[in-house]
């Protein structure tokens, strides 16, 4: 009888420590990485991975007063929140080009719900490549969360024409 009384004990505090599952625990910075699957033809699709400790990934449509405002004479980045930076290849030196439309996104509002706030997914943009660039690109990649703590930087591979 003790012995049965001993395994049902250990039983239930087997299914007290299982339950107790830890939540994941990431920095507040956000952090991204380059998902494996690419495709680099036009339209080209770019997926990031990305984690985020305090789940502030993405902006609604109505924050668009400071530090969000989009001001057309001098940059604000943080009016957007996912910016793809385009390099183009001089030689042997990458160079940052001056696009009309560079490619800057609005990544929407993906925080969730309850007390865990931990966020972790991927975020796929396709873009159209211009017809008329230069045999090798690259971009450069950058999440922003609403605190306005920015990612590391992502390099793509080689964009070949």
């Amino acid at each position: 009888m003790k012995f049965q009384i001993g395994i049902i004990v250990f039983i239930l505090l087997s299914g007290v420590f299982y339950s107790c599952k830890k939540d994941n625990v990431y920095p507040i910075e956000p952090a991204i990485l380059m998902s494996p699957d690419q495709t680099y033809l036009s339209p080209a699709t770019i997926t990031i991975s990305f984690t985020d400790g305090d789940g502030d990934i993405g902006l609604n449509d109505a924050d668009t007063v400071a530090p969000y405002n989009l001001d057309e004479v001098n940059f604000n980045k943080y009016y957007y929140n996912l910016l793809l930076y385009y390099f183009v290849k001089n030689g042997d030196v990458w160079e940052e080009a001056d696009l009309i439309v560079p490619f800057y996104y609005r990544v929407p509002d993906i925080t969730p719900s309850g007390q865990n706030k931990t966020l972790k997914g991927d975020i796929e943009v396709s873009i159209t490549l211009p017809i008329n660039r230069p045999d090798s690109i690259r971009f450069n990649i950058e999440l922003i969360d609403r605190a306005l703590h920015s990612s590391n930087i992502l390099t793509t591979p080689v964009i070949y024409k």
